[in-house]
């Protein structure tokens, strides 16, 4: 079946607007790069939304809480009432994206191209759950470290979002 939109390759996406945007994000400061990976490596366990309240237990409070808004700015996590609900690729609440790693734990990823991304990210084989959000068909995915581990004639289609603070796929 032939669809409508234009198929493009990852390199056709990256244009020096996603270029400037990711070099923006790296500039991140050393605490907030510190905090970040603490948080995706959490996150990655299956844990679930992360309290701001001793998430680095040797800095001052208000010294995570400041690289963590930081974080938040620059669209690299989700803070809500004093937790991280998100740090891509993983969001803490049940969405479209359901990902059975091996430990057989469900985690959600923000997107369809997180899912994707999280059996390299984990070393491990996934299975990702969603559903065509065309026709609502379900979709069943297993992915390992280095691709698909079957034929599947699924395909992405990417977006982009107008508000920053509506960030991806937080829920249902």
């Amino acid at each position: 079946m032939a669809s409508g939109y234009a198929v493009k390759q990852a390199a056709d996406l990256m244009d020096a607007a996603f270029f400037a945007r990711w070099t923006e994000r790296e500039a991140i400061g050393s605490l907030a790069r510190r905090a970040l990976g603490v948080i995706i490596r959490r996150l990655a366990t299956g844990e679930g939304a992360l309290p701001v309240a001793g998430l680095l237990a040797d800095h001052a409070p208000a010294e995570v809480a400041d690289a963590l808004v930081e974080l938040d700015q620059r669209d690299l996590i989700l803070l809500e009432a004093g937790a991280v609900v998100l740090a891509y690729p993983f969001s803490t609440r049940m969405n479209a994206f359901r990902l059975e790693p091996a430990d057989g734990r469900p985690r959600y990823a923000c997107c369809a191209f997180d899912a994707l991304g999280v059996a390299a990210l984990l070393g491990d084989t996934i299975t990702i759950r969603s559903h065509c959000h065309d026709c609502g068909e379900a979709l069943v995915l297993r992915i390992g470290p280095d691709g698909p581990l079957e034929p599947t004639p699924a395909m992405v289609w990417m977006g982009k979002r107008e508000d920053i603070r509506a960030k991806a796929c937080v829920g249902l």
